[in-house]
């Protein structure tokens, strides 16, 4: 939790520092945690009707993006849905709120 700039629970902070680093982004892709959940929205998933654009309204909020449907679609075809739910999760869009 520290690559991610967990507080300390037992420090009282008035702000949360923000960093941004490599070591955040592979945490996103390869931490024990995220791995177990993407297979969990991989498997929820399955079976639904349009399961790009319902990861990306769960996920981001919004309505899947036509040009990028395809693009997504195919990563899913090639590497699987808990890869392609990995992915999401890494992506700026889900990490940080504007």
């Amino acid at each position: 939790m520290d690559a991610l700039d967990c507080a300390d629970p037992s420090l009282l902070v008035d702000k949360r520092s923000e960093t941004t680093t490599s070591l955040q982004a592979l945490a996103m892709l390869n931490n024990r945690f995220i791995l177990r959940m993407a297979e969990h929205v991989a498997v929820a998933l399955k079976g639904k009707d349009d399961p790009v654009g319902e990861l990306i309204a769960r996920s981001l909020g919004r309505p899947v993006r036509r040009e990028e449907r395809a693009l997504l679609e195919d990563y899913a075809s090639s590497h699987g849905m808990a890869a392609l739910v990995r992915l999401v999760f890494n992506m700026s869009e889900f990490s940080y709120v504007d």
